[in-house]
C-alpha cells in the first residue's frame, strides 16, 4: 500500500477526494453499476467536496467550465 505525505492542506483534500472516488468505484462494481465519472473538487471551496455541476460563469483568471458542489440550503 502506498503511503502519502501531506505537505499542505490541499494535499489532504486531494487524498480525501481520491479515496472518495475509489470507494464510489468499489460500491459501483459490487452493485454491478458502471464506474462513476471522476469529478474534481468544488472550485469555490474544495472543502465542500466533490463537484456535482459545471458552471458557464468564468471568473477572471479561472479556466472555463469550473466545477462546483451542490448549493447549500438553510
Amino acid at each position: 500500500m502506498e503511503t502519502a505525505t501531506a505537505r499542505t492542506p490541499a494535499d489532504v483534500l486531494i487524498a480525501l477526494d481520491e479515496g472518495r472516488h475509489a470507494l464510489a468505484c468499489v460500491d459501483a462494481r459490487l452493485a454491478g453499476r458502471p464506474m462513476p465519472p471522476r469529478r474534481s473538487l468544488c472550485f469555490f471551496d474544495p472543502r465542500h467536496g466533490t463537484s456535482v455541476d459545471r458552471l458557464s460563469w468564468i471568473p477572471e483568471g479561472a479556466s472555463p467550465g469550473s466545477s462546483t458542489c451542490a448549493p447549500r440550503t438553510g
